[in-house]
């Protein structure tokens, strides 16, 4: 395999593994260091731009349940745990999104950032630098 398509084959494996619905952890990024000659900083990068775009597609896909709750039949009950999670945000916002680098919790967070309409540049920022550095000191130290 040539460089680029060893890129594109982390960047892919990030992207899918990081998607809501997909519950495969993220392997490419783990094996590579030791199966391949890249560079470290090469691997972080092709990884954090999957992990963020998996980012986008996450919390696009929390504004579609949204709406979708918002025109179902039970609107009390969906505004109501809608609006929990806003003061729970609203609170506790950073806390709770700079834990994100955990496998599956971050996934739920952005879904949940997306469900609540929190601000997507905040959400963004605070998951891929935690997630980064969670990634930085992983590759680093083993």
């Amino acid at each position: 395999m040539s460089e680029s398509e060893l890129l594109w084959f982390i960047f892919t494996d990030n992207f899918i593994s990081n998607l809501f619905f997909i519950t495969n952890p993220e392997l490419a990024i783990w094996s590579a260091p030791k199966l391949t000659n890249l560079s470290l900083e090469k691997i972080l990068i092709a990884g954090s731009v999957g992990f963020g775009a998996a980012i986008i597609v996450n919390y696009i896909f929390g504004i579609v349940i949204s709406k979708a709750l918002a025109s179902s039949s039970e609107n009390e009950k969906a505004r109501n745990n809608q609006n929990l999670l806003k003061n729970i945000f609203a609170n506790f916002g950073f806390y709770v999104l700079a834990f994100s680098f955990f496998y599956i919790y971050s996934k739920l967070v952005v879904l949940i950032a997306g469900y609540i309409r929190y601000s997507f540049t905040r959400t963004f920022i605070i998951v891929m630098l935690s997630k980064i550095i969670f990634y930085a000191i992983s590759l680093y130290s083993f």
